[in-house]
């Protein structure tokens, strides 16, 4: 988790350097990004919902219980209501 908050932040202060110089935001504007390890101490007494298909070791997120979910894919509409109509006539 860690090591994807640290390629998130280094894209952020990308583009916050692009944006920068471009003058489309302030200096003030760079403050809206949060250190992971104040993040993880504001959530770390709380109760922590992790939603991966990946299950492996996390050091500071350490599960109580995992449960697993089943799902289904559905067909996409893409806003073609009388195609959506037509489906559900049918069942």
């Amino acid at each position: 988790m860690e090591e994807r908050v640290k390629g998130i932040k280094e894209q952020f202060l990308f583009k916050y350097s692009h944006v920068l110089e471009s003058g489309e935001v302030l200096p003030q504007h760079e403050k809206i990004n949060y250190e992971y390890v104040d993040i993880v101490e504001e959530i770390k007494d709380k109760i922590c919902i992790a939603n991966t298909a990946l299950l492996k070791a996390d050091p500071v997120f350490r599960p109580k219980a995992i449960l697993r979910f089943s799902s289904k894919s559905i067909q996409s509409f893409h806003n073609n209501m009388d195609f959506f109509k037509g489906r559900i006539k049918s069942l």
